[in-house]
C-alpha cells in the first residue's frame, strides 16, 4: 500500500519545524541522495493514520525533543560527525551533514573558534569569552555541540 502522506500532521505545530533550504531540498553530493525532502525514515512501519503515529519511531532526530548530543559525535580538528545511535547515523546520511563541505567547515570554525574563546578566559580572564562560552554550554549559538565538545575536551585535558 503506498504510504497516504501524514495529512493528518500538516497543521500540527508540534510537527512543523524550521529547516534550511539545503537540508530539506533533493539533491545528489557526490553519488548519494541527500535532503529531508519528503524522505522520514522510520524503525518499522510508518503510521499509516492519525491513530497510529505514537507507534512510529522516526530516524530523524526533532531538535525540540532530542538532544543531539546523545546522538552525534564529532570530531574538532576536522569538523565531521559521527553517530552514538542509528537516529544520529539517519540524519547525517539524510541530511547530508559531512557531504557538504561548507558545513563541514563551519563545525570546523566553530571548534577554533571555541578554542579560541578558552584561551581568552584562560589567559586573559576576559568576562566577554566567559559569557559566550556560556551561551555555548546552554546551546545559545551556532554550532553549539561542535564547540560544547572543544570545552570538554579542553577541561578533560586540564583535570
Amino acid at each position: 500500500m503506498a504510504h497516504p502522506g501524514y495529512y493528518w500532521l500538516a497543521y500540527d505545530w508540534r510537527n512543523l519545524l524550521p529547516s534550511c533550504i539545503v537540508c530539506n531540498e533533493p539533491k545528489i553530493i557526490n553519488g548519494k541522495k541527500v535532503g529531508k525532502h519528503n524522505r522520514f525514515p522510520v524503525v518499522g512501519a510508518h503510521a499509516l493514520c492519525a491513530e497510529d503515529t505514537p507507534n512510529e519511531q522516526p530516524l530523524l532526530l526533532h531538535p525540540g525533543v532530542d538532544n543531539p548530543a546523545d546522538h552525534l559525535i564529532i570530531d574538532s580538528s576536522t569538523g565531521m560527525l559521527g553517530h552514538r545511535t542509528t537516529r544520529g547515523k539517519a540524519c547525517i546520511e539524510v541530511l547530508g551533514l559531512n557531504l557538504r563541505d561548507q558545513l563541514v567547515d563551519d563545525r570546523r570554525n566553530a571548534c577554533e573558534a571555541a578554542r579560541s574563546l578558552l584561551v581568552r578566559l584562560i589567559y586573559d580572564r576576559d568576562q566577554k569569552a566567559r559569557q559566550e562560552l556560556q551561551s555555548i554550554r546552554v546551546g545559545k549559538r551556532t554550532f553549539s555541540l561542535a564547540q560544547n565538545t572543544v570545552i570538554v575536551e579542553t577541561l578533560q585535558r586540564l583535570l
